[in-house]
C-alpha cells in the first residue's frame, strides 16, 4: 500500500512505501518460507544444464515446457530454433517432449530461461565467396570508378 500526500506551498510529491509486494515475501515483507523439496532450493537446474520436458502451453512469445510437475520454464522464440521463427506452433505443438538448455534461472521472480537452440548446430553458410576480385578497383589496370573521378 503507498501513500501519496501532496502540499501546495512547496509544490512537492511524497511517496510512502508501506508494505513489500515481492513475490517471495509474505504481505508484511517477512520472507516466505519455502519447502525442502523445492527444486529453486536445491539448484536441480543449473545454467548450461540440459534436461527433457513437456511443452505445456505455446504463446506468441515463446512456448512454455515443463521439466518436472510444477516446474515450468520458457522457451522464448529466439532461441526455438538457429532459422527465423516466424509462429511457434510451427516448431514445436503441446505434449512434445522437447530436449532444452537451462540459459538462467531467476531465484526470486521463480522463472527458469530455457533454449532449444543451443542444443542444435548452426548450420554452416553454403554461400561462397568469389575467388575473382569484385568489379570496381581491386583490379591495377583502372576502373570504371575512374570515369566518374573516383580513385581506389
Amino acid at each position: 500500500m503507498s501513500k501519496i500526500s501532496i502540499s501546495r506551498n512547496k509544490y512537492r510529491i511524497k511517496t510512502t512505501v508501506t508494505s513489500r509486494s515481492h513475490p517471495c515475501h509474505n504481505p508484511n515483507g517477512t520472507p516466505k518460507p519455502q519447502h525442502q523439496n523445492d527444486a529453486f532450493d536445491r539448484k536441480q537446474f543449473p545454467p548450461r544444464s540440459t534436461h527433457r520436458g513437456k511443452v505445456t502451453e505455446i504463446t506468441d512469445f515463446g512456448a512454455f515446457v515443463e521439466l518436472q510437475p510444477g516446474i515450468v520454464g520458457l522457451v522464448h522464440i529466439s532461441e526455438l530454433s538457429w532459422e527465423w521463427v516466424d509462429s511457434v506452433s510451427k516448431v514445436v505443438r503441446i505434449g512434445e517432449q522437447v530436449d532444452v538448455m537451462v540459459l538462467s534461472i531467476d531465484i526470486f521472480s521463480r522463472k527458469i530461461s530455457l533454449s532449444m537452440k543451443q542444443l542444435i548446430q548452426p548450420e554452416q553458410s553454403t554461400e561462397t565467396v568469389p575467388k575473382v576480385p569484385l568489379k570496381g578497383g581491386l583490379s591495377s589496370n583502372g576502373s570504371d570508378g575512374e570515369k566518374f573521378g573516383l580513385k581506389f
